[in-house]
């Protein structure tokens, strides 16, 4: 049986509800642009839903291990089934659980080289869960709106879990930053499930 195609495996994402309206062909260079700002590394997609950007990235760096992560049944049956039509079975995994739990097992906290995250949840949330799974001198990379916003990171928020903004890349479709872990994360974070959308740690 021949692989499937990335555009034809999101194209039925879409056409269930897992991808936004927009072309298909815009997901997937956006993705595309990201991983070309990125070095290729063993990567987690965080809230990964219907696959994007992780799906592309893995296509994109075909050498590199990486993690569909998302709490939502239907997703993770979703992700089971584009991984195995893509043929990406041998070394992608998907992974069904919340962040605020996965980032405190041992086999997930501070484990991964580069975590990526696309509509994961506010820059507070997805920093605070995002730094429990990347490892010490390792990458968070978050989409962010077109255009790009600095105000949405301040440096004093991500200190308190051990992020630095390192770079934030701005470009007319999408934008994303760049952030960087510099320290361990406290065992108290991230907080119990979520305590980090409802009482964010900056607004």
């Amino acid at each position: 049986m021949t692989a499937a195609s990335l555009e034809e495996v999101l194209g039925d994402a879409q056409r269930i509800g897992l991808l936004g309206p927009e072309p298909v062909e815009r997901h997937v260079a956006h993705a595309r642009l990201w991983a070309s700002s990125l070095d290729a590394a063993p990567f987690l997609d965080l809230g990964s839903g219907a696959g994007v950007p992780g799906l592309v990235m893995a296509l994109e760096w075909p050498d590199v291990r990486a993690a569909l992560l998302d709490g939502q049944v239907r997703r993770t049956a979703w992700l089971r089934a584009a991984v195995s039509r893509l043929e990406l079975g041998r070394r992608v995994d998907v992974v069904e659980g919340r962040a605020e739990d996965l980032s405190h097992d041992p086999a997930h906290r501070e484990m991964y080289p580069l975590v990526v995250a696309r509509g994961f949840g506010p820059p507070s949330a997805t920093a605070e869960c995002g730094s429990g799974l990347v490892e010490v001198g390792g990458v968070l990379s978050v989409s962010d709106p077109p255009g790009g916003d600095p105000t949405r990171w301040p440096e004093d928020g991500l200190c308190q879990v051990g992020l630095d903004l390192s770079t934030q890349v701005v470009q007319p479709t999408g934008s994303f930053v760049i952030l960087r872990k510099h320290a361990a994360l406290e065992a108290k974070f991230p907080r119990r499930r979520n305590l980090p959308l409802k009482s964010p740690l900056w607004s």
